[in-house]
């Protein structure tokens, strides 16, 4: 009835900084080994811009470290704030408008599953968590190296689809004692445009299809399930050495990886 509930201000504050380019070295990886990547971030401030103390980066698989991140080529001090499995960040010293133009290196060890993966990033400040995060601009951040931009190529491509299969055991003893109870079924991924029918099968010696284990949809990178040896209706395989298929249904077509296991109890 004409009362005024609140007042919203929107006040705009300055950018943590009026720039930021930014490329990744090197360009090229194999698919699906650990390289390691330094990441150059060069940021432009203008007087008054707030500075930043963190950077996000964006991965296609959690990486297996954060090693060093150097200031003007000098080790700085830094804490990984997060590391999950699709990125990233750190804490580094604040970088203010005194360090124009100054090189941040961040390196870290990872893997790539795609033909040009783009690791995009972001810089913060810790101190100011309402406001957005400002994404980096590929760039020329160091002339040194000529990629200027954030995308990583997979050398040697081919067409497979399948990169490797692992299973934790190349027996499983589904006998409730606690060991080897369950298989761990692992699997690279490669070259997937969007989500492709995978499946899992178990065949027998003569190549005759016992059921499926999984039927999916899946993506270009690293996966696992578990599997405690039982079929449809819980049905337990009966002693004996058995084939697990891993097919993915691609545009190039159906690829396939078997691996020998045996069932003992």
């Amino acid at each position: 009835s004409g009362q005024l509930d609140y007042l919203q201000f929107a006040v705009s504050i300055p950018p943590v900084a009026s720039a930021t380019v930014a490329e990744i070295s090197p360009t090229t990886s194999l698919a699906g080994e650990v390289a390691s990547f330094t990441y150059k971030i060069k940021p432009r401030f203008q007087p008054g811009d707030l500075g930043f103390d963190s950077i996000s980066i964006d991965t296609p698989a959690q990486v297996l470290g954060v090693d060093a991140v150097r200031i003007g080529g000098k080790s700085a001090e830094f804490a990984v704030k997060a590391l999950t499995e699709t990125g990233f960040s750190v804490r580094i010293p604040a970088i203010d408008t005194q360090l124009t133009e100054e090189l941040i290196e961040v390196d870290f060890r990872g893997e790539i599953f795609k033909f040009g993966t783009v690791f995009t990033g972001r810089v913060f400040n810790s101190s100011l968590p309402d406001e957005v995060h400002q994404s980096v601009t590929a760039g020329d951040a160091d002339p040194l190296v000529d990629s200027d931009r954030l995308q990583v190529d997979l050398v040697e491509l081919s067409h497979r689809t399948i990169l490797a299969l692992r299973l934790s055991s190349p027996v499983l003893t589904p006998n409730g004692d606690g060991v080897n109870d369950r298989v761990e079924i692992e699997y690279d991924l490669l070259n997937l445009s969007g989500g492709v029918p995978i499946r899992v099968k178990i065949l027998n010696l003569a190549g005759h299809s016992l059921g499926r284990v999984l039927d999916d949809i899946a993506t270009s990178g690293r996966s696992a399930m578990q599997w405690d040896g039982r079929m449809g209706a819980g049905r337990l395989l009966v002693p004996g050495m058995y084939i697990l298929r891993l097919e993915v249904e691609a545009d190039s077509g159906t690829d396939t990886v078997d691996r020998v296991f045996s069932i003992a109890y």
